[in-house]
This record gives C-alpha cells, structure tokens and sequence, in this order.
C-alpha cells in the first residue's frame, strides 16, 4: 500500500491483525476516521514509514497500535486508544515517530516504548512530548467508536504540517 487513503472504516473482529501497514512498500498512506474493534491486534506498523493516522478510535484489542521493525517517521494525531490490554507498543528498533493532537488513553497498561527515540512519548508516564499534545485519561463511551463525520478535505494535507521530529 503506497499513497493510499483509508477513511471511516471500521475494522473489527478479525481473528489477528484489524489494519496492518507493514513493508517498506507501505508508506505515505493516510488513515483517518477509522474505529478499530474487538481483534487481537488492532493496528500494526511495521517496516513502513512516513504515514499518518488521525481521528481514530482503537478500542477493546489486545494490543491497540503497534510499531515494529524500522517503522519510522509516522504520525498518530488525534487519536483514542482506550479498553486494549496494552494501549501503544514501540519497539526498540523503531524511530522518530509522533504521537500528537488529542491522545486519550486508559488501557490496561497504556504504553511499552523500549526506547527513548521510538515514539514521542514519555516510557514512564505515557504522556506524549510534543509540546501541542493533549493527554486525557478515560474511558471512551462506546457511542463514540463510530459515527456520522463531516467531509474532510485531504488535498492540502501537505501544508497540514504533520511531520514527525526528525
């Protein structure tokens, strides 16, 4: 998948993986609007770069969002990741990725970041350290998962200014 947009999908109840980009061939893609459900892993990065998910909403997964392998320089903004066994994954060999926006979290256990330059976010706490970021622990009523959205127009997302640190 390479420049693909995927919006106001719901992925839920599959038997492994709900949404996975995995690959080098996996990059520049934009997800927004999306509720990802009741799977064992609900969405992994792995190997792929440079991708955007925003407004979305991972609950009720055993694992919510994985990073994995080289995974670098994605952007997770606006994003509620609530009711997972565990809420975010980075693993040590990944880099320079942004978690950003409204973040909500209240998972079982929130974050494992294995290393510092994995992912914008604090290993200790869970906050993240972008400075515009918006931490808020609760729960999401389950109302919200998935809902009516006004239309989004994604043509100007490059002066959207969703770069990861670097």
């Amino acid at each position: 998948a390479h420049h693909n947009v995927l919006e106001r999908v719901i992925a839920s109840h599959n038997a492994e993986v709900a949404i996975g980009l995995v690959g080098p061939a996996s990059e520049d893609n934009l997800l927004i609007g999306v509720s990802v459900l009741g799977n064992l892993s609900g969405l992994e990065i792995e190997e792929a770069s440079a991708n955007v998910v925003m407004n979305t909403v991972v609950t009720q997964n055993q694992y919510g969002v994985q990073l994995f392998g080289t995974a670098e320089d994605n952007v997770l903004h606006g994003v509620a990741v609530t009711d997972n066994g565990t809420g975010v994954y980075a693993e040590a060999s990944t880099s320079a990725n942004l978690i950003g926006g409204r973040v909500v979290l209240a998972n079982d256990d929130d974050c494992i970041v294995e290393a510092p330059g994995a992912l914008a976010m604090d290993p200790a706490s869970c906050a993240p350290t972008d400075a515009d970021a918006e931490l808020v622990r609760a729960e999401l009523p389950s109302s919200t998962w998935v809902g009516e959205a006004d239309w989004l127009e994604t043509s100007t997302i490059s002066e959207w200014h969703l770069v990861p640190p670097h």
